[in-house]
């Protein structure tokens, strides 16, 4: 028990030892964690027990040993085999550890932890220095994950959001994400700035962007229903945010306002209508913008919608008329969009 002089590990019934998959063999390096996060803050916790399945990594012994502490080396293997015979009743010296975000990181007792790992314990005494962080480190994090975090570390610290807003999370599901989405925070803050005509702090972007743009825009992702619409991608809000932004900039970018603009006189000109109107929705791979009337109907694309054809064909979309005798018409123009999946290509 911690505490004692000479430590033990501690088995809990019932609770097997968790299986570790194909992309998690490997014991983290302490380095990897320790440059990635920035850490420097550190406190001596001193004597605690602490999981063993929450130990992940190894300050200097990550290549000895896999991610559920069984020997690579040959030597290893062989010293483990002095502690079972010095220790039989399973009290152990403690071990010491870094820890992270919840995780622990082996200095010393690395041949300890693989003995109690192999009789079965859950727990184990150690010796503890915590490493300050907010992000939270799980028994199944890797390396890649790791680089994740600490983009999203970057993009939350330059941007100054870490300060401005320290509830915020935004996450990912590819690395480039973070990257993309402090361009568009900078982009905010010059439009600010000129508007304003005075250089804002990065505090004072990043809380406008987040309060004004980012909240906002999930809002409205969120009573589109394209979180159920694309629930099976996985994606993250920060997922579906940089996905509609994009969408929203390549619509720009192709500006269908002639497109309605001709759409609406021509309800004028031909159709008889009391009343029109321009609705725009999401589909599963394109925007669709769709221009109705209550008119007398009858209307083709070989009579009377040429012009709208060629806009449409212009702007790289699919149109299609629906304009019984006697109306109403909806005109629907597709436009293809990528997806959440093709958001980052």
């Amino acid at each position: 028990m911690a505490g004692q002089e000479n430590s033990s590990s501690r088995r809990r019934s019932g609770v097997s030892s968790p299986a570790f998959s194909d992309q998690t063999l490997q014991l983290i390096p302490f380095d990897e964690v320790s440059r990635r996060l920035a850490l420097s803050r550190r406190s001596h916790l001193g004597l605690q027990e602490i999981a063993i399945d929450r130990i992940v990594g190894s300050v200097d012994r990550s290549a000895d040993f896999r991610r559920d502490f069984r020997p690579q080396r040959r030597l290893s293997r062989s010293r483990l085999a002095n502690l079972r015979a010095a220790f039989p009743d399973g009290v152990m010296p403690a071990i010491t550890v870094f820890e992270v975000g919840g995780a622990y990181f082996v200095e010393d007792g690395h041949h300890r932890v693989a003995l109690a790992r192999e009789r079965g314990a859950d727990y184990i005494d150690a010796e503890v220095t915590r490493l300050e962080t907010r992000y939270e480190i799980g028994r199944d994090t890797d390396v890649v994950q790791l680089i994740h975090t600490e983009q999203q570390r970057q993009l939350l610290e330059t941007s100054g959001l870490s300060r401005a807003r320290p509830d915020a999370v935004i996450e990912f599901t590819f690395v480039d994400g973070y990257t993309q989405l402090a361009e568009i925070i900078n982009a905010h803050g010059y439009e600010l700035a000129r508007r304003a005509g005075e250089l804002p702090t990065p505090e004072q972007v990043a809380a406008d962007w987040y309060d004004t743009v980012y909240c906002p825009g999930l809002d409205a992702i969120r009573r589109a229903g394209l979180f159920e619409l694309y629930a099976s991608w996985n994606p993250t809000e920060a997922d579906h945010f940089l996905w509609v932004y994009k969408i929203r900039r390549d619509l720009c970018a192709r500006d269908a306002s002639p497109f309605c603009s001709e759409a609406l006189a021509n309800v004028a000109r031909h159709s008889g209508a009391t009343a029109a109107e321009i609705d725009v929705t999401a589909a599963a791979a394109s925007v669709v913008i769709e221009v109705s009337d209550d008119g007398r109907g009858g209307a083709t694309l070989e009579r009377g919608l040429r012009g709208l054809s060629d806009r449409a064909e212009a702007l790289g979309g699919v149109l299609t008329v629906d304009s019984p005798t006697g109306g109403p018409t909806a005109i629907r123009l597709e436009l293809p969009v990528r997806s959440p999946a093709g958001t980052y290509n």
